[in-house]
């Protein structure tokens, strides 16, 4: 995560926020309801570090908000419809 932010502000995003969910409460991955939780942050774009590539109804539920994603992980089963991977 604060790879990824260094190296968003450094490529001149000025509005960079993160959410690190708890697995226990939140469960695995993105979810719907973290999707809308980052939509009503004011987000306009939602960008997973290592994790999001099974996460279908999290995705989904983001670009149902409007929300751009982007889908960065290790693993490669069935893609999500996100805008990259």
């Amino acid at each position: 995560c604060a790879v990824a932010l260094r190296g968003l502000r450094l490529l001149g995003a000025r509005h960079v926020d993160y959410l690190v969910p708890d697995r226990v409460v939140d469960g695995y991955g993105l979810t719907p309801p973290i999707s809308r939780r980052v939509k009503e942050r004011g987000a306009d774009v939602l960008i997973t570090v290592d994790n999001g590539i099974a996460s279908v109804d999290g995705v989904a539920e983001a670009r149902a908000l409007g929300l751009q994603v982007l889908v960065t992980d290790h693993h490669l089963p069935a893609a999500p419809e996100a805008g990259t991977v």
